[in-house]
């Protein structure tokens, strides 16, 4: 029920920490992972630097931007993410695997909805 959901959360935030991060390897300013787990710890979180809490708005922002742009993808293409709907360990070959030629060959669809018959070729 929540898988979709974990994936574009868990997605976007890895995906906009990275991209964070790779800026600021570029531009500087962020303070290692350890030093701010140090300062949780010993409640000196206020003593960083303004680049960090600038870097972690951007985070916030590219994570959030990202969680709604997938999630409308999702309500768009909702029957692709029917997962339950096709068992894709098995998969039978269509009846409509026809080839130019005329042979007969099994054809593989993954998604068999998505292939419309083609009566008319």
């Amino acid at each position: 029920m929540f898988f979709d959901y974990t994936v574009i959360y868990g997605s976007c935030f890895i995906g906009a920490y990275l991209v964070i991060r790779g800026i600021s390897l570029i531009f500087g300013g962020y303070p290692n992972e350890f030093l701010i787990y140090d300062s949780l710890l010993n409640h000196k979180v206020g003593e960083q630097s303004n680049t960090m809490y600038i870097y972690l708005a951007a985070f916030l922002l590219i994570a959030i931007f990202m969680i709604k742009y997938q999630l409308k993808m999702r309500l768009l293409n909702i029957d692709l993410y029917s997962y339950k709907r096709y068992d894709f360990s098995y998969r039978k070959p269509t009846s409509h695997g026809i080839d130019a030629n005329g042979t007969n060959r099994p054809v593989y669809n993954i998604i068999p909805e998505a292939r419309e018959s083609n009566a008319d070729d």
